[in-house]
């Protein structure tokens, strides 16, 4: 089975990680065009196709979290950097 996802859709991150996670229930060939992803899955089946819509839309809501969320992420690590070398400057 052969589906063609328009990259404007799909980034390379949502494509790869549904993929992988696919990985157990079909083999599959990831194939690049200029405005496409090409997927070739082994199994030829309503059930793999609908497993890897399940696992796109899982993986896009992932990114657009990621997106919205980066700010907070990066306040937090940054916090939490400046705390351990406070506590390793204590020490020396």
């Amino acid at each position: 089975m052969l589906m063609r996802l328009k990259k404007a859709d799909y980034s390379e991150w949502v494509v790869r990680n549904a993929l992988y996670w696919l990985s157990p229930t079909s083999s599959w060939i990831l194939e690049e065009e200029k405005d496409a992803w090409l997927v070739q899955l082994e199994i030829n089946s309503f059930e793999v196709s609908a497993e890897l819509n399940r696992l796109l839309n899982d993986y896009i809501l992932r990114e657009q979290i990621m997106a919205k969320t980066q700010h907070v992420r990066e306040s937090i690590a940054g916090e939490v950097l400046k705390a351990v070398n406070a506590r390793l400057s204590e020490e020396c």
